[in-house]
């Protein structure tokens, strides 16, 4: 299923790129940018992201899930015309 459209990214796409993330992988992938344009799809990005961390917090690999959590959403921290507002 498509979760964001502005970045093309599926929910299969989201989830693989948040695991291995969580599991101290590859951290650069285009579907971790997914909510970071419109943002009509950060509801069900960060969602999705909750249910991976917390699935990977139940696995005997080590996690994100139980560190202390950006107050920023990730779409703001992704946004680069925010980043240039700011300067």
């Amino acid at each position: 299923m498509r979760v964001c459209h502005c970045h093309a990214v599926t929910d299969r796409e989201l989830r693989s790129a948040v695991r291995s993330a969580a599991e101290g992988g590859e951290k650069s992938s285009c579907a971790l940018l997914a909510g970071s344009s419109c943002g009509g799809c950060l509801p069900l990005v960060e969602e999705i992201t909750e249910q991976v961390l917390t699935e990977c917090a139940g696995s005997d690999r080590p996690s994100v899930a139980s560190s202390r959590r950006p107050s920023v959403s990730l779409g703001i921290a992704a946004d680069p015309i925010y980043d240039a507002a700011l300067s």
